[in-house]
């Protein structure tokens, strides 16, 4: 199964130059290709420890050893995976780092539960909260040629980076991540996840693990360079997700 053609959604405000809104239309149309290249199944593909998230339920930290922060119910239908992101109004995934882990799997749950679970979870952070959702597909990377082809990120998109990092008895680069937030807040996250990448496990020891992401100093400028720079390591999985934040359902 193939990724769905997203909504194009940061697209340049009525008004601008039609050079401008053409450069936007080509860059989001090189974009969503990538999203759409051959499906890779899970259980056949080289990462044996896939998916990114297991099913159920995990919970995230803005660092390591911080408090309980948020978080996230995961589910999949047909190959298509769904996460809900569920933090505090206010709050920022774009710390130094952020730690998954996996305190408990309550299997799939819809907004209404989610909401209720999440206040009960996560004490000390009154509402209101913020909330995002995820739909995405496991494929193969881009190929040198379409990457080659992608043309240039817009300038006017703030871009932020980060290496994936797996902690079992200490921490190991399994992937890579590379954010396009866009002008109207729509973000839009590449996820490239190596062979040695190993999702959340709850447990002690080896028999645990932990997912951190480690912000990079200075992020690629262009999406080019980071593929180029980052699919030969981790090209196991590619993930494209596009997204926004919003009020809780």
């Amino acid at each position: 199964m193939q990724s769905k053609p997203a909504v194009h959604t940061s697209l340049p405000p009525v008004g601008c130059p039609s050079v401008v809104f053409e450069t936007w239309f080509a860059y989001e149309q090189a974009v969503e290709a990538l999203a759409a290249g051959p499906a890779r199944s899970v259980a056949a593909a080289a990462i044996g420890t896939a998916p990114q998230l297991d099913t159920g339920t995990v919970g995230f930290r803005a660092t390591r050893v911080g408090a309980d922060l948020g978080q996230v119910y995961t589910d999949v239908l047909g190959g298509t995976w769904n996460e809900r992101h569920y933090i505090p109004d206010g709050a920022s995934l774009a710390a130094e780092q952020w730690l998954v882990q996996n305190p408990n799997s309550n299997g799939p749950m819809n907004d209404a539960a989610a909401k209720t679970a999440f206040g009960v979870w996560v004490p000390g952070h009154p509402a209101p909260y913020r909330h995002a959702k995820m739909t995405f597909q496991y494929v193969a990377p881009p190929t040198a040629a379409q990457i080659a082809a992608l043309p240039d990120t817009p300038a006017s998109s703030t871009r932020v980076q980060f290496s994936v990092k797996t902690f079992v008895a200490a921490a190991t680069t399994t992937g890579a991540l590379w954010r396009e937030i866009r002008s109207n807040n729509v973000i839009t996250d590449h996820w490239l996840l190596g062979a040695g990448y190993v999702k959340p496990v709850n447990g002690t020891g080896a028999n645990s693990a932990q997912t951190q992401l480690l912000k990079s100093a200075v992020p690629e400028q262009q999406l080019r360079t980071f593929l180029t720079n980052n699919v030969g390591n981790f090209g196991a999985f590619y993930v494209q997700m596009t997204y926004s934040w919003g009020a809780l359902p």
